[in-house]
């Protein structure tokens, strides 16, 4: 591969990290906002050989607390216009279907940029996807058509509604 081709691959991943940090920071802003409690789970490392930092993935992204009730969630951003099966991070559901054991809510709260749309898909839904199999943001929750402003507090006294919606 030549040098061109390289660097833009790296300008690409760069870009999409940037892209994903500003997306969890007007998450977390928008969660003070409404009132929640914010727990961000600071990124991981392990150390190998005893002198070199490895990163780690975090099992998610953070713990909103509101109210009383607490929702465990990993923040995604996606160009796409539908969640797929193959976007899911295996141990991050594993961790996450864990949490939501406790009664707890948890899930992915995912930012459809082509779509300028924000929704939060339960571990149940996530769960239930399977290959070549995707979700609507239509099939989530739905916390903002705007990406300036987000609803949380939908997660927090909505939950009578995806049951109903599943049902």
């Amino acid at each position: 591969m030549n040098q061109f081709l390289k660097d833009k691959r790296r300008l690409s991943g760069l870009r999409s990290k940037r892209a994903g940090e500003s997306w969890e920071n007007l998450l977390e802003s928008s969660a003070w906002r409404a009132g929640c409690k914010v727990i961000k789970i600071p990124s991981g490392c392990r150390w190998v050989s005893g002198v070199k930092a490895v990163p780690v993935k975090t099992p998610f992204d953070f713990v909103l607390i509101k109210g009383g009730k607490s929702i465990f969630c990993d923040a995604k951003t996606t160009l796409d216009k539908t969640w797929s099966y193959s976007s899911n991070d295996p141990k991050q559901l594993h961790w996450l279907a864990e949490c939501s054991k406790g009664g707890c809510r948890a899930g992915y709260i995912v930012n459809f940029r082509a779509l300028n749309r924000t929704v939060f898909f339960s571990i149940e839904k996530l769960s239930g996807l399977r290959p070549r199999e995707s979700l609507t943001p239509e099939q989530g929750i739905n916390l903002s058509d705007d990406k300036s402003e987000m609803n949380l507090g939908a997660l927090f006294y909505e939950r009578s509604q995806e049951v109903l919606a599943t049902s």
